[in-house]
């Protein structure tokens, strides 16, 4: 596995005169201290600094990931006090948080727990991205469909570490950092540094006074914070990248709350978004959101209002498998055409590559896993002969196993990060879409030969980078989505000529979202296409693609619908994403059924149904494969 590159080893002893090193040093030049943290991980350069830590980017050279570093180093004048005590446990009572809240993939993953020379060290996943802080000072104040996406992105997370009963105590827009991906952004809430462990008994004590000015709730302030006072700060956060005001510019001394409304006057939140953020910003706990759970389903569904008479009986749960494949996060999932094999691509998890894991669906048994170097399998595909599996493993490549020989897998370059990949149903062409907006077909000898894919056409949109693709199952037509709002209908010709863009064969572009494309689903009778965005209403339309009519817009989906699936026989698609829950609806009307599929505890990814039918497959964040098998 290749080594991040670096000019420098950084020294972490905090009174080394000249803590910059050779790259590949193992003690430093100035004070003679070992280099390597654990004997593994080599710190490159300072990332941040407070009154009592440190944080520096490092490399774990076993494994040949980045990771984060965090030394607890007191002032020297207060090493022997009673607050720097204090913040040592605090440090110490981190790292044992991180082992169980790691496990969310939207918390970084603690890898290891160091003591050296007095010192005190935490090492964490690295989280490649940007906080909201650093974003709101580049592009202004957020918009309502911001908001939206950062409450529906962060209220689960919040939800999960409650239940850990862990209060994070530091909520706040630095700590929040978005990650870009091919598949869309993710939120990440890190530096779990001051949080509190909430037993009965703690929650009863008056404690230390510990969070960020402006930020921290009434009740945290006096030192009583309860699992609310998350969702005050997070209400505060929302507040913040609204109008770009400091919440102590906020406060009304007579009304005694945060007024904020006379800052939006020429870009007025919605009645209902405006009623979430009071009640996450009540003053008084009876008067806040409760739970982070009570909080998204507000978000969710502002207006339902029923009483106990009005709710329906309770319908039985549909049971499902789980099955567990040790790969991550479960980014995309395909089954081979005659049904007997189920695939899942996972994302890189504590230093551990991305992997694609092979089970037999009927039995849940393990049957293959296949490697890949790459942080993240995006996109999966079969060959309609079922003998090769095609991925989205790596920046710039796709990757096709062969899977009756078991040889390697091959590399496709691209000159550019690859979004999708998809195969022609007549096993000819595989199609692929990357960043660079660009839609390749690739012309492909299925032998397996060493000359191959030796010939792409492309395809140019010109709407920016490449987000899903979808073929009609006769495989004249390929639906592109991009950044861009609309759906481009393409005619895929049959003999284009090499090398050379395909001209005047866009048939149709379908308008009607109001955010980029981030899935696709061709009906298996050709004529229907289903779509999704990152539309913060979380609709999903379906489209007549013969004459471009707009049939029917699926409502009640929060958040971004990442993943649609139709059943073989064309009547049901499934839906699924960031409000984890799978719903189904009639694939003719649009109309919703009333069964609904709930288990997953994060991100729904990917959905797939098996060929005959009987079976869906969900892949989610929480690094499950759920097998579905009642409808």
């Amino acid at each position: 596995m290749s080594r991040p590159i670096s000019s420098v080893t950084y020294c972490l002893n905090p009174d080394c005169k000249q803590h910059q090193n050779l790259p590949n040093s193992f003690h430093c030049n100035s004070c003679g201290a070992a280099l390597l943290l654990g004997d593994r991980y080599r710190p490159l350069r300072p990332l941040a600094s407070g009154g009592f830590g440190r944080t520096f980017l490092a490399v774990d050279e076993r494994e040949g990931c980045r990771c984060v570093v965090k030394q607890f180093v007191p002032p020297r004048s207060r090493r022997r006090s009673e607050r720097s005590r204090t913040a040592a446990e605090l440090f110490r009572a981190e790292a044992e948080r991180l082992r169980e809240l790691g496990r969310h993939p939207q918390i970084p993953a603690l890898y290891d727990y160091i003591e050296r020379d007095g010192y005190q060290f935490i090492v964490q996943e690295y989280v490649e991205g940007e906080n909201l802080a650093t974003m709101l000072a580049r592009e202004g104040p957020f918009r309502e469909r911001d908001i939206r996406k950062l409450l529906l992105g962060l209220l689960p997370v919040l939800e999960f570490v409650h239940q850990q009963r862990v209060i994070h105590r530091d909520i706040k827009p630095e700590n929040i950092i978005r990650c870009r991906g091919a598949d869309g952004d993710r939120l990440t809430l890190v530096d779990f540094g001051v949080a509190k462990y909430a037993t009965e008994t703690a929650l009863g004590r008056t404690g230390t006074l510990v969070g960020s000015a402006g930020y921290a709730a009434p009740e945290q302030i006096y030192g009583k914070p309860v699992f609310a006072s998350d969702l005050y700060a997070l209400g505060v956060t929302c507040l913040h990248l609204l109008t770009q005001m400091e919440p102590f510019d906020l406060y009304d001394p007579v009304g005694g709350g945060l007024s904020w409304r006379q800052y939006l006057t020429h870009r007025p939140v919605s009645a209902d978004l405006g009623t979430i953020l009071d009640r996450l910003t009540a003053t008084a706990t009876r008067d806040r959101s409760p739970t982070a759970a009570a909080a998204l389903r507000d978000l969710q569904q502002p207006t339902r209002r029923l009483s106990p008479l009005a709710r329906r009986p309770r319908r039985r749960q549909p049971q499902s498998r789980i099955l567990k494949g040790n790969i991550g996060a479960i980014a995309s999932l395909a089954f081979a055409p005659d049904g007997r094999t189920l695939a899942a691509g996972g994302n890189r998890t504590a230093g551990k590559p991305a992997a694609i894991a092979l089970w037999d669906p009927v039995s849940s048994v393990a049957v293959g896993r296949l490697s890949s170097s790459a942080a993240r399998v995006s996109a999966l595909a079969f060959a309609p002969n079922g003998k090769q599996l095609a991925a989205v493993a790596g920046e710039r490549a796709v990757r096709i196993w062969d899977l009756t020989t078991g040889d390697a897998a091959r590399a496709i370059a691209h000159p550019s990060p690859v979004t999708t990949v998809q195969f022609c149903p007549q096993g000819e062409k595989l199609l692929t879409g990357s960043t660079d907006g660009l839609v390749r077909l690739w012309d492909k000898r299925w032998e397996m030969t060493r000359t191959g894919l030796e010939r792409s056409w492309f395809i140019n949109p010109g709407a920016g980078a490449i987000r899903s693709l979808a073929i009609s199952p006769d495989g004249t037509l390929l639906a592109i989505g991009t950044d861009a709002p609309g759906i481009q209908v393409w005619a895929i010709p049959s003999r284009p000529e090499t090398g050379m863009a395909i001209a005047s064969e866009l048939n149709r572009t379908l308008q009607g979202h109001a955010d980029s494309i981030a899935a696709l689903a061709f009906a298996p009778d050709g004529t229907r296409l289903a779509s999704s965005s990152g539309d913060w209403d979380g609709s999903v339309k379906l489209w007549d693609v013969r004459d471009g009519c707009l049939l029917a817009t699926l409502s009640g989906c929060t958040g971004m619908t990442r993943a649609l699936a139709f059943t073989p026989d064309g009547r049901t698609l499934a839906t699924a994403g960031d409000d984890r829950v799978i719903r189904l609806w009639d694939a003719r009307t649009g109309r919703s059924r009333t069964l609904q599929l709930k288990g997953h505890i994060a991100t729904v990814n990917a959905l797939a149904f098996s060929p005959d039918g009987r079976m869906l497959a969900s892949g989610s964040n929480d690094e499950t494969v759920r097998l579905w098998t009642y409808f």
